[in-house]
C-alpha cells in the first residue's frame, strides 16, 4: 500500500509540475495578453505576394525590395520558386514587378540587404532559406545579385551558414548573418522553435569565409547596422528583446553593449532616418505557430519604435497593434517618411501605411 502512495504522489508532483511549466511556457509568450487593436493611422493592403517576410529600400527612397515564399507550401512538401519583388513606393497603385521570373524551386528568400558603393553600384544580398529547421544535405545559402538598371543580376552563392535568417551588408561581398537554429537534422532543431535554447549566433563573412561574432542567442532573427556603421542591433525572438552591440571596424568583432527586453517576440528590424529602430514583433509567440500551420488562424501583430531619450537610453514607444484581422504575423516593419510597410511571413499581402 506505502508503495502504491508513493506512486500516485510522484505521479501527481509529476502533473502538476507539466502543468506549471505548460502555464509558464504559456505566460512567457503572451499567451494571457489581452490584445486591443491600437493605430492611428490608415493602411491600404497590396495584395497577391506570398510571404512578404522582409522588405528593404533602395537608398533612393523611390522604390523597395521584397523578399517573398509561400513557406507553407514549401512547410508541406510542395515547394514552388520564391521572388523578389520591386514595389514603387510613388506609383503604390502600380502592380510590384516580379525581378526573379527565371527562379527556380530551391529559391525561398527570407532577409534581405541592401548595398550601394560610392559608384553607385548595388547589391542586394538574400538569405536562402531551405527550411524551417537546418536539413542534412540540403544547405541553406546566401544570394549575391548585382542591381543595374532596375534588374537584379545573379553574381555568386555563398555556403556555410547553417541557419541564416537574416543579412545585414557592409560591403558587396562582406556582410553580418543571423542564425536562428544551433543544431542540425535532428529533434533538437525542432524544439528550437518551442524551447528558447541559446543557440543562435550571428556570424561575420569577410568575402571568404564565415567567423562567429556573438553567441548565446535565443532564435537570433533581426540584424540592422546603425547609419554611422558601429552598432550592429540584434533581434532575438524567442528571449523577446533586443540586443545592441558596438562594431569593432578592423575586425568586425562585435561586444555587447545592451539588452533590452521588449515583452514581444521581435523579429526583423529597420532603421528610419532619424536613427529611431523599428521593429515588428509577435505579441503571442504560440499563436504565431499556429498561424504557420493554418492560414484560418489568425495571430497577433505588432509595431514598435525605439527612440533615444534624452540620457542615450532607447524608450520604447507602439505604433501599432493588431489581433490579426489587419495582418497576421507581422514580420517587418519598413519606415519611409510618414509611411511605413509592413510584411508577414504567412500573408498573401503586405501594407501599405501612412500615419
Amino acid at each position: 500500500m506505502a508503495t502504491i502512495q508513493k506512486l500516485f504522489f510522484v505521479f501527481v508532483s509529476l502533473m502538476v509540475f507539466a502543468i506549471g511549466a505548460a502555464v509558464y511556457a504559456l505566460y512567457s509568450a503572451g499567451q494571457f495578453k489581452t490584445i486591443t487593436p491600437m493605430f492611428n493611422g490608415h493602411c491600404v493592403a497590396i495584395e497577391n505576394i506570398a510571404g512578404p517576410e522582409d522588405i528593404v529600400l533602395h537608398p533612393s527612397g523611390n522604390y523597395a525590395f521584397i523578399s517573398s515564399d509561400n513557406r507553407r507550401k514549401t512547410a508541406d512538401g510542395q515547394p514552388v520558386a520564391g521572388a523578389i519583388f520591386l514595389y514603387d513606393l510613388k506609383k503604390p497603385s502600380v502592380e510590384p514587378i516580379n525581378l526573379t521570373p527565371e527562379a527556380n524551386i530551391d529559391f525561398h528568400p527570407l532577409g534581405i540587404s541592401y548595398f550601394q558603393g560610392n559608384d553607385g553600384h548595388g547589391t542586394l544580398m538574400v538569405v536562402n532559406r531551405q527550411s524551417v529547421s537546418p536539413v542534412v544535405g540540403n544547405p541553406n545559402k546566401i544570394e549575391l545579385y548585382d542591381w543595374k538598371n532596375t534588374t537584379l543580376i545573379h553574381r555568386k552563392t555563398i555556403e556555410g551558414a547553417l541557419s541564416p535568417n537574416d543579412i545585414a551588408a557592409l560591403s558587396h561581398e562582406t556582410f553580418y548573418v543571423t542564425n536562428d537554429h544551433g543544431y542540425l537534422g535532428n529533434l533538437l532543431a525542432s524544439l528550437e522553435a518551442y524551447v528558447p535554447l541559446p543557440v543562435g549566433v550571428v556570424s561575420y563573412y569577410n568575402g571568404s569565409a564565415f567567423k562567429e561574432v556573438a553567441s548565446g542567442l535565443h532564435f537570433a532573427n533581426g540584424i540592422s547596422l546603425s547609419k554611422d556603421r558601429k552598432t550592429v542591433i540584434i533581434s532575438e525572438t524567442l528571449g523577446q528583446r533586443l540586443r545592441v552591440y558596438l562594431r569593432e571596424e578592423e575586425s568586425n568583432t562585435l561586444s555587447l553593449q545592451q539588452e533590452l527586453d521588449l515583452g514581444t517576440g521581435p523579429d526583423n528590424i529597420s532603421l528610419d532616418q532619424n536613427g529611431d529602430i523599428w521593429v515588428a514583433s509577435h505579441p503571442q509567440l504560440f499563436s504565431f505557430l499556429g498561424h504557420a500551420a493554418d492560414a484560418s488562424k489568425y495571430a497577433p501583430s505588432q509595431v514598435l519604435r525605439l527612440t533615444k531619450g534624452a540620457a542615450g537610453q532607447l524608450v520604447v514607444g507602439q505604433i501599432l497593434l493588431d489581433a490579426g484581422d489587419l495582418i497576421s504575423g507581422a514580420s517587418v516593419a519598413t519606415p519611409i517618411g510618414n509611411r511605413f510597410l509592413v510584411g508577414a511571413v504567412f500573408e498573401n499581402k503586405f501594407l501599405d501605411c501612412s500615419q
